[in-house]
């Protein structure tokens, strides 16, 4: 198979050096991001390179590299490395210094040759004979401060921030269904003491109705703090399937999503992709849905107004007019999935895949991802 043209982005640049002379490109705890792998076989990719290297408009490098696949027992996956074929890897490891910590991009054109008749050999790709790793080296701290205005002063690259939110979405999937199994156990406790208190005061007091206590401390101490009584049938309304305990935690959870994207995560994304107006850059239609549903959970008493429920692009159908939310089960995750598919959007937009006929965000379901630890 004829090898292609790639490269990747890395926003925070860092090399790391194998005992085998292997350089490992990465991005310094964060995950090397716009990878454009092309769709081949590690055996096939693998080979010699031009390798090409930028920071913002400063050229770093042009050198011939041989490109190969590293594995290591504590990685589940191989990693790309490679091999300088022009000096050796702590030559390069040290002309690339100044820009280590930069954001650069990195490409790799196939280095070939063809035997012609004669048996000597031409190169498919013309290197010029001299010294091919020309470093560009700050002369004054006027051109130091021109190169460093080159990089993005936000080293965090916008995958990386998308990343983050789908990690933040993951964890509210996983609190939204901890705390409904609480209130099913809740609810499967009090009905069977329910039960035992009716069937053992039947023949006395027929008419009365079973009281449901909590308090924070034991009730056998004389200075026990109640919390409240309420009726066993309203606790067990309460903390049923879709009851109000479930709907006030559901509110929450939109209010919780919206809030840390509109204030956080969407700031930090259009820093990320150099735009100014954020508002006509990251746009997203399940966003706006739930900011219109967090304006009337907050401001309404749950109550989305006419004029406001027309505006709704992609939640309408789930919500009434007029009557406070009540977001159901099945339709929560769905609003989560909506969520997700809006993230994958944003993922496949810097790869230039958006429109591809085999990937499409709608066909998303579920996003997990492995983000990296933090150091201890």
């Amino acid at each position: 198979m004829r090898k292609q043209e790639f490269g990747f982005y890395c926003g925070v640049f860092s090399l790391a050096l194998s005992r085998n002379g292997i350089v490992i490109p990465g991005s310094k705890n964060k995950p090397i991001c716009r990878s454009m792998f092309p769709y081949m076989e590690m055996n096939d990719t693998a080979g010699h390179y031009v390798l090409h290297a930028t920071c913002g408009q400063s050229v770093i490098c042009e050198t011939l590299v041989h490109v190969l696949w590293v594995s290591h027992h504590s990685e589940a996956e191989p990693f790309l490395g490679f091999q300088p074929r022009e000096m050796s890897p702590e030559e390069f490891r040290s002309s690339v210094g100044n820009f280590l910590g930069k954001a650069v991009e990195i490409s790799l054109t196939p280095f070939t040759t063809e035997a012609d008749i004669g048996g000597t050999h031409r190169a498919a790709y013309r290197m010029p004979k001299k010294h091919t790793v020309e470093i560009r080296k700050a002369e004054s701290q006027k051109e130091t401060a021109n190169i460093s205005a080159a990089t993005p002063a936000c080293c965090e690259s916008s995958d990386h921030v998308v990343r983050e939110y789908i990690d933040f979405v993951n964890r509210q999937v996983g609190v939204y269904m901890d705390a409904l199994a609480g209130f099913a156990g809740h609810y499967a406790r009090v009905e069977r003491q329910v039960c035992r208190v009716l069937r053992k005061n039947r023949a006395k007091r027929s008419g009365d109705q079973p009281v449901v206590w909590a308090s924070y401390e034991d009730p056998s101490k004389p200075d026990v703090i109640h919390n409240r009584i309420v009726r066993a049938d309203d606790y067990l309304s309460a903390n049923s399937l879709d009851g109000s305990n479930t709907q006030q935690h559901s509110q929450a959870i939109l209010v919780f999503l919206f809030t840390y994207w509109e204030h956080e995560i969407r700031p930090r994304l259009a820093k990320s992709m150099g735009v100014s107006k954020i508002k006509n850059a990251i746009r997203s239609n399940i966003m706006g849905d739930l900011h219109i549903l967090r304006n009337a959970i907050v401001h309404s008493k749950g109550v989305i107004p006419e004029d406001k429920h027309r505006r709704l692009s992609l939640l309408g159908d789930m919500f009434s007019v007029g009557q406070p939310i009540h977001v159901s089960y099945e339709n929560m995750h769905k609003i989560f999935v909506l969520i997700k598919q809006d993230c994958a959007r944003f993922f496949l937009k810097p790869l230039g895949i958006e429109d591809s006929p085999n990937i499409q965000p709608e066909d998303f379901v579920d996003v997990a991802l492995q983000m990296p630890r933090e150091p201890q």
